[in-house]
């Protein structure tokens, strides 16, 4: 019937009431309205079933866990229950939540800021690499060797830092889309770092 036979001083403070108030009373005595009204269902479902029963709850801005455990004594079947106060547990868990989900969105605004800086990047780099073309093709003959060698190596290094755009955008792709796995040619790309 969900009445106290015995408890620990400690479960006696969590209730809000002397450990001598509370023996012999039921659990919606001590605990009145939804609240013990559950609380026996779940003393009754475990002396039923014989299996543990298991719950969370909140109150006076604490969390719990519960599990009630059905015992055979010779007097007869008892409930055993046990309570222990998770709630630094449980404002961890909501803190760890709120960190992750910030954690989610600050990187789904760190793809969106690679892919739209690394697409307005390619417009300069694309002009740089046109207008060195053309300088080459229309005005080599005017440029002195080292003239030359400067266009070459302003063009080679619009290349690299095309390069570099292009992998910025792969890698700020990396989690929003799966990518299959491609053999390459490690040879080249250590040559490329040489």
């Amino acid at each position: 019937d969900g009445r106290f036979l015995q408890l620990n001083p400690t479960m006696a403070k969590s209730l809000g009431f002397p450990k001598e108030h509370i023996i012999g009373k039921t659990i919606t005595e001590i605990l009145p309205g939804e609240i013990g009204e559950f609380r026996l269902s779940m003393i009754k479902k475990a002396l039923i079933e014989w299996q543990p029963q298991s719950f969370e709850d909140y109150r006076d801005k604490r969390y719990f866990h519960s599990t009630y455990i059905p015992t055979k004594l010779k007097e007869g079947d008892i409930c055993q229950v046990i309570v222990e106060e998770i709630t630094e547990t449980k404002l961890y868990e909501q803190e760890l939540t709120a960190y992750n989900d910030r954690l989610k969105q600050i990187n789904h605004e760190l793809r969106d800021f690679a892919y739209v800086v690394s697409h307005d990047l390619q417009e300069p780099i694309r002009s740089v690499l046109e207008f060195t073309k053309r300088l080459m093709r229309d005005y080599s003959e005017l440029l002195d060797e080292q003239g030359n060698g400067y266009m070459f190596r302003i063009q080679n290094a619009a290349k690299r830092m095309q390069t570099l755009i292009f992998d910025l955008l792969s890698y700020s792709r990396v989690n929003t889309k799966s990518q299959s796995f491609s053999q390459v040619k490690l040879t080249q790309i250590l040559r490329g770092v040489l």
